[in-house]
């Protein structure tokens, strides 16, 4: 399909990150190791308005996070409220360690109209949880927790949602059933899901090990689907490719600086696909720099030398290309 054709409807998913600095360093995360290749920085209120005003007559959900700790963000909250007031589903995803919440600051957080927070906590005890949430106090993050849950049931609040968020790694399988019964006992949802150790095969517990069973076991699992580029139905990625590679198709991700970027994983400024704050919406989402990503993606295989940033940058796609005439 040629790139001329490969056009979206405007995305109804954004994710804005409000900053890319955080008080922990976590060992897979380019913050956390310091990694060099993009500005650092803090989403102004200010430019936040003008993205807001570009978007929200297409989004139906809005993360105000990505590389960073969203809280560190002084106008945080009334970011999270103007979106809300919009009527839009808003989330956060916070360390909930930059400091201790007060019963009036949770009662804040509440306020805003936040549709979801989810607390990335990855243990059940300062040892396994500071294993990657290196900095980070487990007690300050489950108090700051069961505060934010205390404050929505004095506020008589349906929102936000209250997520422990729980990366299974080799250091904190054993005790998946403590957190459990900790976030029982605290009112909230915990939600599991396997850490993306990115190969190290020191970090990979027995449910990832399960999995590569699985996998290389049956039938290749069918690959994430995304919205046509410009005609009716649904097309279906390559099973090799990773699910956040349907987000060219679906969704956009503001880096703090308005540079906008194929996917949540793409950190370095070089690789941005064009500048919301100097763009219209349609001119960007429909540029060439994100139809040549779509092409790549569609036709993944063979080398296509399309120029596309999803085929030129050195990403999470560990096999950036197949044999040609290959379908494995």
């Amino acid at each position: 399909m040629p790139a001329s054709e490969l056009t979206c409807p405007p995305p109804r998913n954004y994710y804005i990150e409000t900053g890319n600095l955080c008080n922990l360093r976590c060992p897979f995360c380019p913050t956390g190791l310091r990694r060099r290749g993009t500005a650092r920085g803090f989403l102004s209120w200010e430019n936040y308005q003008v993205i807001l005003e570009k978007i929200s007559p297409h989004a139906n959900n809005i993360g105000l996070f990505n590389y960073g700790e969203p809280f560190l963000n002084r106008d945080i909250l009334r970011m999270v409220a103007a979106a809300s007031a919009k009527g839009i589903y808003t989330s956060l995803h916070s360390n909930l360690t930059f400091r201790a919440l007060s019963p009036k600051d949770a009662e804040a957080v509440v306020a805003t109209g936040l549709s979801c927070l989810s607390a990335s906590m990855d243990g059940a005890s300062q040892a396994t949880y500071g294993k990657y949430r290196v900095g980070g106090s487990f007690s300050r993050a489950l108090a700051n927790l069961s505060r934010l849950q205390q404050a929505k049931l004095r506020l008589r609040a349906k929102t936000p949602e209250i997520i422990w968020g729980f990366l299974v790694n080799r250091f904190n399988e054993h005790e998946q059933a403590l957190a459990q019964k900790m976030a029982s006992d605290l009112g909230v949802t915990l939600r599991f899901s396997l850490m993306d150790v990115w190969g190290r095969e020191d970090w990979k517990s027995g449910l990832h090990r399960a999995q590569e069973n699985r996998n290389s076991d049956g039938p290749a699992a069918s690959g994430p689907q995304a919205p046509p580029p410009s005609s009716p139905g649904a097309i279906r990625l390559h099973p090799r490719l990773p699910e956040w590679c349907c987000q060219p198709f679906t969704s956009m991700i503001i880096h703090w600086n308005g540079e906008v970027f194929p996917c949540c994983t793409v950190y370095e400024d070089k690789f941005s696909l064009g500048n919301i704050l100097k763009l219209d919406l349609p001119e960007l989402w429909n540029g060439p720099a994100y139809r040549q990503c779509r092409e790549f993606l569609l036709h993944y295989g063979p080398e296509q030398a399309t120029g596309a940033v999803c085929e030129t940058l050195v990403c999470a796609v560990a096999d950036k290309f197949l044999p040609a005439g290959g379908d494995q």
